[in-house]
């Protein structure tokens, strides 16, 4: 995948020279570049050299050049509407610190094993629990991801489905493999799900019953108020299979009137957390 995608990245990226495929095993050579990698803690003079890398990649890979690469309706499938994370932008999605480097200048984003073919904001979505895990806020987080013009521009109800798909994914691989990195990452994903700044109205249900499993009213929710085919879910989300989403205003106001006793919760927030994790 890498070899295929390489002649089409901007030149801060380091060129493919050599490809060797010999008894099962493949190796790529490409140039050596110097540089180290960023550091991500809050204050850190790296962020905004980040920022601007990734918004130089998703304007330089929009549209996604002519090679194949997976689509991110079809790695999502199950987990996210089609039309939500569907794009024309190749996006990298494997945004650890260790796959940038940082010289005098430029910012190099290595190791494109994993690209797909997505929505612009996607990258900078993934961003976002790399900067939680190194100890912003998610609020600090999202305010540094504003620099990123697809970011800012991105729907709030598919950012919103898209952090608990994450959510529930860094939870699923740290149980296939519960290394401490894959807490730290599942942990961080969690923090931003739960954040009063994703408590966004999703968008209209899609037709996949099983498509959320982890965040189901019937088993999680701040406040199961049935109102019109429309429940409350586990992180303050809007999940509807039949008819248009709620305001945000609205959901708020029942949030509120659950908290005042009003509508009877039959699973805490603290408890729908925690069983989350």
């Amino acid at each position: 995948m890498e070899a295929r995608v390489n002649p089409w990245l901007p030149d801060t990226a380091p060129r493919l020279r050599w490809v060797v495929e010999s008894e099962g095993w493949l190796a790529l050579g490409f140039d050596h570049v110097e540089g180290r990698h960023p550091d991500l803690t809050p204050g850190s003079d790296d962020l905004p050299a980040i920022a601007d890398a990734l918004t130089g990649l998703s304007q330089g890979l929009t549209p996604c050049p002519p090679v194949r690469v997976q689509p991110a309706t079809v790695r999502w499938r199950n987990r996210i509407a089609p039309d939500l994370i569907d794009g024309q932008t190749l996006c990298h999605t494997d945004v650890t610190p260790l796959n940038f480097l940082v010289g005098p200048g430029v910012v190099r984003l290595v190791d494109w094993s994993m690209p797909i073919r997505g929505a612009a904001w996607i990258d900078a979505a993934l961003m976002i629990v790399r900067l939680i895990r190194a100890g912003h806020t998610p609020a600090q987080a999202e305010s540094w991801a504003d620099r990123i013009p697809p970011w800012k521009q991105a729907s709030p109800e598919a950012v919103g489905v898209f952090v608990s798909a994450l959510a529930a994914l860094w939870e699923q691989r740290l149980r296939e493999y519960p290394v401490p990195h894959r807490r730290q990452l599942a942990e961080a994903a969690q923090a931003w799900a739960a954040s009063a700044s994703t408590m966004r109205p999703l968008a209209e249900a899609w037709a996949w019953p099983s498509a959320w499993p982890l965040f189901d009213g019937d088993e999680f929710g701040i406040c199961q108020h049935v109102h019109s085919g429309r429940r409350i879910g586990a992180v303050g989300l809007l999940v509807s299979r039949r008819r248009r989403p709620q305001s945000h205003h609205r959901v708020r106001r029942q949030h509120d009137r659950c908290r005042a006793g009003r509508h009877r919760p039959p699973v805490s927030r603290t408890e729908g957390l925690r069983r989350l994790r």
